[in-house]
């Protein structure tokens, strides 16, 4: 039978990624900043997906409330002293084309080493007595 054995986590290696993906969008046309963390995936695509479902939420429909923003896309990263930094995914501006930047940011993923071995596979023997 297969399960798993849960080991302690290792925060010390420097430059894996911690699961968080970032976003911080501007409005300078509107004075309106937006914050949106997606947590405790390692599922990308997902959160990204995620990420862009809120953003075009909050993208208004007028050009006019449109121009100048700017949209920010990271990924959280373990520092070497075991802090968090963060690792620029991808970034747009008003003027460019706004699916590239989600586009560049699933490409930036995929070479990201997670930092998820808090546990690993074992092979566990379950032996049954039998009563006479």
């Amino acid at each position: 039978m297969k399960a798993r054995k849960f080991i302690k986590r290792d925060r010390k290696t420097a430059g894996r990624w911690t699961g968080v993906i970032l976003c911080h969008l501007k409005l300078p046309a509107m004075d309106q900043e937006f914050y949106f963390r997606a947590s405790n995936t390692f599922d990308p695509e997902q959160a990204l997906k995620t990420i862009r479902k809120f953003v075009d939420r909050q993208l208004p429909e007028l050009d006019e409330l449109i121009d100048g923003a700017s949209l920010v896309i990271d990924a959280e990263i373990r520092a070497s002293s075991g802090g968090l930094r963060r690792q620029c995914l991808g970034a747009w501006k008003f003027g460019e084309d706004y699916d590239s930047v989600f586009d560049e940011a699933t490409t930036a993923c995929a070479f990201l080493e997670p930092e998820n071995d808090d546990w690993m596979p074992v092979d566990v023997e379950i032996k049954l007595s039998s009563d006479n």
